[in-house]
């Protein structure tokens, strides 16, 4: 059996930063801007797996001591990585090992912005333009996880396998190389957790993995991180689950959310906001009986400017039914809609419908609800 290593790490890419220690950089175009900073903790991988430590040369028996000092003044526990493109995964993998071990949350591999490229990820860097430095992150292991965070994740992650060829396996099941895009795309579009664990062949190269994370932002991905040697795959992606969510990058809300700091990113990747069965959220296909909207006084409002005009039209949007029969506005998502005065009426008339809650074994549950709307003028 082909023993897999857990793969741990941040990619910093920068624009041509010139090369030290003979390190070929990685490429990449979906890369966020990681300007330089006094106090930033560097790790150089050379070609030959040979270390240095702030620029200086240090041997790997010494790394832990000396990265745990050095973290230990850094708020966010951040180390950036440079290491050469042509070395193998088991090589990086080790320095993830260690930095893991040195108590870091995020690891940061420096590499290349594609010439000309522009990010395809809101926020992150534009073209090339200078020797401005840039990065992936990735968010390593928890320092020691109970066995129940072990389970909960095996229950919840969704595994990316980087494979020599490279080929790719997401939850064991094969991905052509040409189909990967499109595939995490597939997989994240519907799902508010989007998160992804990354597990490499000890002899994949650097340059494959950091092209696998690269094209996961661009499917939108918002948090990569090491997939644990305990981490079992599951042969099945997890269920979607609405009530479960990892925060977006400029959500205030991330900030409140225990074990999370800055980029440390624990207390998402971890489900932090992990919600009891009582609050999951289900499909209309998932339910025994559906949510079905009861008699109420709601008129929906016929906008003023559209009435004169004599417009009709239509809408389509979801929301979230809640165990007493309320519609959570802030669930409140348009599919379809011909005009958003129209969204709106149907927005401001939500809080007041009422609907009997679907329900499980005779129990209420929360239900994904789908509903259209039409407005339309008697002759």
């Amino acid at each position: 059996m082909r023993h897999f290593i857990w793969f741990a790490t941040t990619i910093v890419a920068a624009a041509p930063a010139p090369a030290q220690s003979g390190v070929a950089l990685p490429t990449g175009e979906n890369l966020r801007d990681r300007p330089e900073q006094g106090g930033d903790v560097v790790l150089e991988i050379n070609s030959a797996g040979a270390y240095a430590l702030g620029g200086r040369p240090i041997a790997a028996s010494q790394l832990v001591g000396e990265l745990s000092m050095q973290l230990s003044r850094s708020r966010e526990r951040v180390v950036y990585v440079r290491a050469d493109w042509r070395l193998s995964s088991s090589a990086i993998d080790s320095a993830d090992a260690i930095a893991s071990r040195a108590k870091a949350c995020v690891a940061s591999f420096v590499g290349m912005q594609e010439r000309g490229a522009v990010s395809h990820v809101s926020g992150d860097a534009g073209a090339e333009g200078g020797n401005v430095r840039r990065a992936i992150d990735v968010q390593l292991p928890l320092p020691a996880m109970a066995q129940s965070t072990i389970r909960r994740q095996e229950a919840e992650a969704i595994v990316i396998e980087v494979l020599p060829g490279p080929t790719y396996r997401i939850n064991s099941q094969l991905v052509a190389p040409d189909n990967l895009a499109r595939r995490l795309r597939e997989i994240y579009d519907p799902r508010p957790i989007k998160v992804l664990y990354v597990r490499a062949d000890p002899a994949t190269s650097f340059k494959d993995v950091f092209h696998v994370m690269d094209i996961a932002r661009y499917a939108g991905v918002v948090d990569i991180v090491t997939a644990p040697a305990e981490l079992t795959i599951r042969s099945r992606l997890p269920d979607i689950d609405l009530s479960v969510r990892v925060t977006a990058r400029d959500d205030s809300v991330a900030g409140r959310i225990e074990g999370n700091n800055g980029r440390c990113r624990w207390g998402d990747v971890y489900f932090g906001q992990y919600r009891s069965d009582a609050e999951r959220v289900y499909f209309e296909f998932q339910v025994e009986r559906p949510a079905k909207r009861l008699a109420d006084s709601v008129v929906l409002h016929y906008p003023d400017m559209l009435r004169s005009a004599r417009m009709s039209g239509d809408l389509l949007v979801q929301f979230v039914v809640d165990t007493s029969g309320r519609a959570l506005p802030e669930t409140f998502k348009v599919i379809k809609s011909t005009h958003e005065l129209f969204t709106q009426s149907v927005r401001s008339a939500l809080p007041n419908m009422r609907f009997a809650p679907a329900t499980i074994g005779g129990k209420p549950v929360r239900q994904l609800v789908q509903m259209p709307f039409q407005f339309s003028i008697s002759p």
